[in-house]
């Protein structure tokens, strides 16, 4: 604070010394230029001055003073708050990274056990849609066996009625029930042992 008495009072003395020589080139009319010096002026000027000098620091100078104090104050303060809020903003984005890493971290994990449960489901569903296919499969082979079975026994029956029909034209008498069923039988066995 004492520099910038002392800054002050050198700027006051400075312009005092600029506006000198004007303010006594027009007070004089003694006929002497404007550069010449003049002990009465300079006294009563540097008198005027030190006066000023002397109501200045004890009215103004005070006040002025406290009042920059008080900015500098103010302003230490508000840079301390600044850096407090910097440091703060810093560590909250640290945090903020720090969340969202963890966010990415819980979404891959999410999605990649996502595609494990699809692939899953994926293999379950193969898995019963080949079970299915396999019993469907089945189920025709059984009924195409059945069929066959049921196609081939209706054949042997009616190779036994033709083969019946014709051995009765031929011998000219019909069989009786025991005989009929003892030539079907027969005939029967000789077709499957062919199969």
């Amino acid at each position: 604070m004492q520099k910038l008495t002392s800054k002050l009072s050198f700027l006051i003395v400075g312009v005092a010394l600029i506006f000198y020589p004007a303010v006594t080139f027009a007070a004089d009319t003694s006929g002497k230029g404007p550069m010449d010096f003049d002990f009465k002026t300079a006294g009563w000027t540097v008198g005027i001055f030190l006066t000023a000098l002397l109501i200045l620091k004890k009215a103004a100078w005070g006040p002025i003073v406290q009042a920059m104090e008080e900015r500098e104050h103010k302003i230490k303060e508000s840079l301390e708050a600044a850096d407090r809020m910097q440091a703060e903003m810093a560590k909250t984005n640290a945090e903020n990274e720090e969340i969202l890493r963890e966010a990415r971290r819980e979404a891959s994990e999410i999605v990649a056990e996502g595609k494990r449960d699809a692939q899953a489901v994926a293999e379950q569903v193969k898995a019963s849609a080949a079970k299915e296919a396999e019993a469907m499969t089945d189920k025709a082979l059984t009924e195409i066996s059945r069929a066959k079975d049921t196609a081939i026994d209706e054949v042997h029956k009616l190779s036994v009625d033709l083969s019946l029909t014709i051995s009765e034209r031929l011998i000219g008498r019909s069989l009786e029930g025991s005989d009929h069923q003892r030539i079907a039988q027969e005939a029967i066995e000789q077709y499957q042992k062919i199969d």
